[in-house]
């Protein structure tokens, strides 16, 4: 005899795609064939509007006596409903854990949870750290509600993602800051397709074009990197002059950069004393 369970949730924001499960929780191994079981089923509703479906294969051939009372197959139904949604609520959890909520892309956890898988398997220098910041995307969020502003970011998001192989990494790490790990071999291929996007905004009888150009600080990765977060912050700091340089929207970490921040930010810490 074996219980399986049935379930299909529709597309949500948690999960685009839906989900369907067809699982068996469990099997008494007795190679019983079809005709030697009767099904008894129960169905739920979840409350994003799927269908969890709890069926019960009851061997024929046992004893009338040796068969499990109706309102205890119930039961048990409804047990194995409420420990399965208990499941998938604490892994929705732990997926937002490491999620940004609004474009379901790594957040800042999530991406330096995967480098940190990289790093352990030896394949980071297959791939170099980008930090991505759309410029001017401020002006967006001013001319439109808060509504459309999303739309539009979800849009530029989606774009990226149809460039991107399967192994290469997006996140997001709040506003319009990105942050990414793309194959060495086409670090020029992404930077001229993400050079200018061209998004668009219907708006009753309006479309609305919008083109966005973005600023990038590029971080080349070697085996030598133990911590992830030195590619957040490497990438950071050449994005931050890249912001600094006029017309140089593109700029490639070095070590003496990181000298030069440090040093200007402690001038900057001493500024007020040594005026004084």
């Amino acid at each position: 005899e074996k219980v399986i369970i049935n379930f299909l949730a529709p597309s949500s924001h948690l999960s685009p795609r839906g989900e369907l499960i067809n699982r068996i929780i469990y099997d008494s191994h007795k190679n019983l064939d079809e005709e030697q079981l009767e099904i008894q089923g129960f169905q739920y509703k979840t409350g994003e509007g799927g269908k969890a479906y709890v069926e019960f294969h009851l061997d024929k051939s046992r004893n009338h006596k040796m068969h499990p009372d109706q309102g205890d197959v119930e039961f048990l139904a409804k047990l194995i409903f409420v420990f399965f949604g208990r499941n998938r609520t604490l892994q929705a959890l732990g997926k937002l854990k490491v999620c940004d909520i609004q474009t379901m892309l790594p957040n800042t956890d999530g991406f330096l949870e995967i480098v940190q898988s990289y790093i352990l398997e030896g394949k980071i220098d297959k791939y170099v750290g980008i930090f991505l910041n759309i410029k001017d995307f401020k002006y967006v969020n001013k001319i439109l509600d808060y509504r459309a502003g999303n739309f539009i970011l979800l849009q530029y998001v989606n774009h990226i993602r149809k460039f991107l192989n399967r192994g290469e990494v997006f996140g997001r790490l709040g506003g319009d800051n990105f942050v990414l790990l793309v194959e060495l071999n086409r670090l020029e291929e992404f930077i001229q397709y993400v050079k200018v996007i061209h998004l668009e905004l219907e708006d009753g009888p309006r479309i609305q074009k919008f083109s966005f150009h973005c600023r990038m600080g590029v971080m080349y990765l070697y085996q030598s990197i133990r911590n992830p977060g030195q590619i957040l912050l490497g990438t950071s700091i050449a994005l931050q002059i890249a912001k600094n340089i006029k017309h140089r929207d593109i700029v490639i970490y070095s070590s003496e950069m990181k000298a030069q921040v440090l040093m200007e930010k402690e001038v900057s810490i001493h500024f007020t004393k040594a005026l004084a």
